[in-house]
């Protein structure tokens, strides 16, 4: 099984073949680096960049043999088989490209490598046995053209969370689609859900029974894999249902006290997904009265936004769920990886483009 570009076969042994490629594709001299690292085998251990977008971007560093067991429970999972197509759609510098990279050569899968971009699927139409992207690549892939994932078998979202236009394109979709749980601690995915068809849930499972799971004192949960050495304590709140099934509830970091009631800024985006336009996140501000308020963040003009029609919208929400007031800023800072970087975007907010509810 090999890299192909341009329709050129490449053998994964062969990587400096690579260097040819090199004006296309702009981390060819990574993706050489990280071969020569696996195929050392005075190399036992392989670095992760974290993306930055819950704390500072740091170095985890993974085992050969976790690697290598975690491609296989993933193919284990989703049973793609040896010589599969899949094509490269995520940056080989973060844990979720570069797993996309081994797994292709542990499983010995073809992966197509082309220029990473937003539509992922534009003159690929061979039948691809597995393909993971963003939720952001996925609606603009299927903005540009919607037939475009339709000699897929399996998607894997993974990055972000779903708004409800991701949403209305995966329910399009005649095709299995599943988002991951994971982290560049674990290797990306330990869990995962269908999110779409007759096994739409929102519950996540362990993608083995090697993975186990249980919940700290603060409602975070835990896992526990056999490939990953010790316990891996996470900042995700849980709904914890059994060992090997929880519901994800939000991340510690973004609970909001407002005045001795706990409220999680992802109720916030999910609740107001459908009547905020464009993209935006919720956090909380200091507030003499309440101890914090919630406020969100959007990206946008103040002086372009309509505030009668948002008022009419949220006037039917909880009272617990309404943000106290908005802020606006030109662009909201992304990670690397395409995540929203909330302490970034909160570094220089401006009030003359905030407006109180």
């Amino acid at each position: 099984m090999a890299f192909i570009v341009n329709n050129t076969r490449i053998e994964f042994n062969d990587y400096p073949s690579l260097r040819k490629y090199q004006a296309l594709l702009d981390y060819a001299g990574d993706l050489i680096t990280l071969m020569e690292a696996w195929y050392d085998n005075n190399v036992t251990e392989l670095e992760f960049m974290t993306s930055g977008s819950t704390g500072e971007a740091r170095i985890v560093r993974h085992s050969k043999s976790a690697i290598r067991k975690s491609a296989e429970l993933t193919q284990k999972y989703f049973k793609y088989s040896e010589g599969d197509l899949t094509v490269l759609c995520l940056p080989i510098n973060f844990v979720a490209g570069k797993m996309m990279l081994l797994r292709a050569v542990i499983s010995g899968l073809d992966i197509i490598l082309k220029p990473i971009q937003s539509v992922v699927l534009n003159s690929v139409y061979d039948r691809i046995g597995f393909l993971a992207i963003t939720p952001h690549q996925l609606y603009q892939s299927y903005q540009k053209d919607s037939q475009s994932f339709r000699n897929v078998s399996i998607l894997l979202l993974g990055g972000s969370g779903l708004s409800q236009k991701h949403e209305e394109v995966i329910e399009a979709l005649q095709l299995p689609v599943y988002i991951g749980y994971g982290m560049t601690e674990s290797l990306t995915h330990v869990a995962m859900r269908r999110v779409n068809g007759p096994d739409r849930t929102d519950i996540y499972t362990s993608i083995d029974n090697s993975i186990k799971f249980r919940q700290s004192g603060d409602s975070c949960l835990i896992v526990e894999a056999e490939h990953l050495g010790e316990a891996l304590h996470t900042n995700d709140m849980v709904e914890l249902l059994s060992e090997s099934a929880f519901k994800w509830v939000g991340r510690r970091d973004n609970v909001i006290n407002s005045g001795g009631i706990k409220i999680l800024a992802e109720d916030f985006e999910k609740e107001l997904s459908a009547i905020v336009d464009g993209s935006f996140f919720a956090f909380a501000q200091s507030n003499e009265i309440y101890g914090e308020i919630p406020v969100l963040l959007i990206e946008g003009s103040k002086q372009n936004f309509d505030l009668e029609a948002y008022k009419k919208r949220v006037d039917k929400l909880d009272v617990k769920i309404k943000p106290k007031a908005l802020y606006f800023v030109e662009s909201i800072v992304l990670t690397k990886t395409g995540k929203i970087d909330r302490r970034e975007s909160l570094l220089n907010l401006d009030e003359q483009q905030k407006i109180e509810l």
